[in-house]
């Protein structure tokens, strides 16, 4: 018996909006789409007319909460809590009505949903496809926004330099700076070959107005969520539901613990050789190629305004004092001596036992 039905569910206490197509004898698959708040029931006839999958699945296709026709239902709650909450209860109520397990393929956040509802209760998920699943958020920033930026300054795009220097490096919480990011990797082919960011939202305008399932008011409400829906769950990409935020961390500043960029670490044993004839063994691990900052000066991160609401992480150093010339006693092995030379008043004693004589017993790369 064939389906072609769009049907109101009640998931998570609201009304959300499913179609569903092929044979009833065959077997179900979900399909959960990318965002966040993009729709998927007006891609229909595109999956079909591409993919065919109608021929050997029961497709459902899924609206969720904050996207599309589900955005009927106004002042729901919108979080990845719910989300996953919302993906168990359609399960369960697709295993009730066809009596088996469904597949699942989710695309990009709907993936992430998936992967999880199915962690939650595997005895539901028959299989799951996922694509351009989020496994490593912030190394996926990362190496999104370098992409975009080292394209942008080799193909010489000011306009892409410009904007993404202002919006900084991630993490990107706010729509905007999502947006931003986003665009370019759509406009310099990161996404799709031979698209643009305005010609996939073209692409999706399109496909909401010549969807019979979309009356005017639904896809007003739809470019309009898009927005909304991004806003709610951006800040929540970073962790999981019910563990505590990742803390944030600055692309300008390393790992504690890593090099500068640019740079490479040695580890030493060094031997240091006093003036009288003592040596005291130390180990001595420095940076290849740093350099030293101007005197009386510091270095402000790019992302000063950004990073302000984590000052335990960013904490900026106050400036140098000048450097002047003086003489300061400095107690060695128990014995004091006196040094002249050029030191800041706040260097530690250690670092003022120069010029020393250093032999390097060992070298590790």
């Amino acid at each position: 018996m064939m389906i072609d039905a769009l049907e109101a569910v009640q998931l998570g206490g609201i009304t959300q909006w499913i179609r569903i197509r092929g044979t009833e004898t065959n077997p179900v698959l979900l399909l959960m789409q990318l965002g966040p708040g993009l729709p998927i029931i007006n891609e229909t006839r595109r999956f079909e007319r591409l993919l065919g999958l109608e021929h050997a699945f029961t497709v459902v296709y899924w609206d969720q909460r904050g996207t599309g026709l589900s955005l009927r239902e106004s002042n729901a709650e919108i979080s990845t809590a719910r989300m996953i909450s919302d993906t168990v209860s359609l399960l369960e109520l697709l295993r009730g009505r066809f009596d088996g397990k469904t597949f699942v393929a989710g695309f990009s956040f709907g993936a992430t949903f998936a992967a999880q509802a199915a962690v939650q209760r595997p005895d539901l998920v028959a299989a799951l496809i996922a694509t351009g699943m989020d496994i490593d958020i912030p190394l996926s920033e990362d190496r999104t926004y370098d992409f975009v930026l080292n394209t942008a300054r080799k193909r010489g795009n000011r306009r892409a330099i410009r904007q993404l220097e202002k919006t900084g490096p991630p993490p990107h919480l706010g729509v905007k700076q999502f947006s931003t990011r986003a665009r370019w990797a759509f406009n310099f082919g990161g996404v799709r070959t031979n698209a643009s960011y305005n010609s996939e939202f073209r692409t999706l305008l399109g496909s909401l107005l010549r969807s019979p399932d979309y009356s005017v008011a639904d896809v007003i409400r739809t470019v309009r969520g898009i927005t909304t829906t991004q806003a709610a769950l951006l800040p929540q990409r970073h962790h999981r539901p019910g563990s505590h935020p990742a803390p944030h961390r600055c692309a300008h500043r390393p790992r504690p613990g890593s090099p500068r960029p640019g740079r490479s670490r040695r580890s030493d044993t060094a031997v240091l050789r006093r003036a009288d004839g003592t040596e005291q063994r130390a180990g001595v691990v420095r940076e290849v190629g740093a350099r030293t900052p101007p005197r009386g000066t510091r270095e402000v991160p790019r992302c000063a305004r950004q990073c302000a609401s984590q000052p335990t992480r960013h904490q900026l150093t106050r400036p140098r004092p000048l450097e002047g010339r003086h003489s300061r006693t400095v107690r060695v092995g128990g014995a004091r001596e006196r040094r002249r030379g050029r030191a800041p008043s706040s260097t530690p004693a250690h670092q003022l036992l120069v010029p020393l004589t250093v032999r390097l017993d060992k070298h590790d790369p």
